[in-house]
């Protein structure tokens, strides 16, 4: 069975540097880089909801009845 973790497969990107000091850099710039990713990505449901009410309450005000999925 192969793993499912992408981690388990590959060695981790602060493998490949061997300074120390470095490493941790990476580490620590690549956890902010996620965490950035994760941000935005919430950010953008907001708006595509945001976006979708808006398109629900123009169906609506115009009288349009579609079935929600």
């Amino acid at each position: 069975m192969e793993p499912t973790d992408p981690d388990e497969s590959a060695p981790a990107l602060v493998d490949f540097v061997p300074d120390p000091a470095a490493r941790a850099e990476l580490a620590r710039r690549m956890s902010e880089l996620a965490d950035l990713i994760d941000e935005a990505g919430d950010a953008l449901g907001e708006i595509l909801a945001d976006v979708q009410r808006g398109f629900d309450s123009a169906e609506r005000s115009r009288g349009v009845n579609r079935s929600s999925t």
